[in-house]
């Protein structure tokens, strides 16, 4: 199912409906590049995974994501006499609906309890993003165009989104935290605690002052 602005909502509810009864679930991103000039993200054998997700970072800040794919997997609880192959990518079986493939694996030799059947549901989401530029890299367009990406679908109706930080912004403009409630007062005190209020201490009388009161007394 490819999954545009036109009918994102009900792909969001059918998805959600099925997302929890899922075997497993496969994902892929498709990206205006995925690759920089320069010696910062040449990737090399040595990298080690901290260093490797650094210079795919820069890549993933650089590009955009054009398309989002999310597969569900589900175990196929009825019997099959037969094995089946899997079906060329694109193309579906006739006792599945359009967007459902039969993906089943087995051996010539297997028995039919043996076989591990599942359909396959695909959702291919096209993703414009809301603002911002957007680079091309001309090996990544060439890849996918050849692999049939269908380009006015994504400028047309592709499903907006934000980065993260306009994304939150966004969030707390729409749902703004609630405010702290004050108690009203009305005028009496209902407290049960009561602090001890500290007295105030003599002012202590110089030492020449006591002096001058003694002779005088005297």
């Amino acid at each position: 199912m490819n999954v545009t602005r036109a009918n994102i909502d009900t792909a969001t509810d059918e998805f959600t409906s099925l997302v929890s009864t899922a075997s497993f679930i496969a994902m892929d991103l498709e990206m205006t590049g995925i690759s920089l000039p320069g010696p910062e993200t040449k990737e090399h054998l040595m990298d080690t995974p901290s260093m490797r997700y650094v210079k795919m970072r820069q890549v993933a800040s650089r590009f955009s994501v054009i398309q989002v794919g999310l597969t569900l997997f589900h175990a196929k609880t009825e019997s099959k006499t037969e094995p089946k192959t899997v079906p060329v990518p694109g193309t579906t079986s006739a006792s599945t609906s359009p967007d459902t493939t039969d993906i089943i694996s087995s051996s010539d030799t297997h028995t039919s309890s043996n076989v591990d059947a599942y359909d396959a549901r695909v959702y291919n989401v096209f993703t414009f993003p809301q603002k911002g530029q957007i680079t091309l890299d001309g090996s990544a367009v060439d890849f996918l165009v050849n692999n049939g990406m269908d380009w006015n679908a994504w400028f047309e109706n592709g499903v907006p989104y934000l980065r993260q930080g306009p994304a939150e912004k966004l969030k707390l403009r729409m749902f703004p935290p609630p405010k702290p409630t004050s108690q009203p007062s009305n005028g009496t005190d209902t407290s049960t605690d009561t602090a001890a209020v500290p007295q105030a201490s003599p002012t202590p009388t110089p030492i020449k002052a006591k002096r001058a009161n003694a002779n005088a007394n005297a």
